[in-house]
């Protein structure tokens, strides 16, 4: 007696080619729409829509509380640590409290927003000697992958764009708590500037190319729908 599989190898020209791990789609005949191979995972960050099934795997978007989120730097020179955030941002992310690492995120920030308190040096932040903010006018960060390294630490996976450069970088998070669909995340990383092309330098006052970053987010699922 010779047993034939259920599932058939479908054409996946037509589907996602961003995640390669899910190149493999399968469908109960070859008249039906395709669907992950590896059930239990969700489409990638960047593709929602590989197919029907897929987007039902997708994590559910949460709500950025802005009151209690903050994005922050450290950049160090010869007589100040400057400490700056960004006034302006806005995230979208998907996040499954079950199954972390199925998770996703997006930020994309306002460069033109930055504030070190310090108007003059503000506004040059913002010149060609740094951001370059009117060619260059976001800071992205889009996820490529979430590992989950500890019950509450993760290791979030993305790309980073910064005046026209992206570099793959792992931002470590850490979840204060998760209760009654809130969330609070932290962590901190650091960069090197000079890696996305922000190069200037001050005899008089040099700058440290390392550039320390924190960030602490608070999110919530949303209301449901009257």
């Amino acid at each position: 007696m010779t047993l034939t599989s259920p599932f058939v190898v479908v054409d996946v020209s037509q589907y996602c080619t961003i995640c390669p791990r899910r190149l493999s789609r399968t469908a109960h005949s070859a008249q039906e729409p395709a669907v992950c191979l590896s059930f239990d995972s969700p489409p990638c960050s960047r593709c929602r829509s590989c197919s029907p099934r897929a987007r039902s795997l997708a994590a559910p978007t949460h709500v950025i509380d802005k009151a209690h989120t903050e994005i922050n730097f450290v950049a160090d020179s010869r007589l100040l640590s400057a400490h700056g955030f960004f006034e302006k941002w806005d995230a979208d992310i998907q996040l499954d409290p079950s199954k972390l690492e199925a998770s996703a995120v997006t930020i994309t920030i306002d460069a033109n927003s930055i504030n070190t308190r310090v108007s003059m040096r503000d506004n040059h932040l913002r010149s060609d000697d740094f951001f370059a903010v009117a060619k260059n006018p976001n800071i992205v960060f889009k996820s490529v992958s979430v590992k989950q390294t500890a019950p509450t630490k993760l290791d979030i996976t993305g790309d980073l764009s910064i005046r026209g450069v992206t570099k793959r970088i792992v931002v470590p998070a850490s979840m204060v708590f998760y209760e009654k669909g809130a969330d609070r995340f932290r962590g901190q990383f650091s960069l090197l500037r000079k890696d996305y092309g922000v190069t200037y330098d001050s005899a008089v006052n040099p700058i440290e190319n390392e550039v320390q970053v924190q960030w602490d987010f608070a999110i919530k699922e949303p209301a449901p729908a009257k």
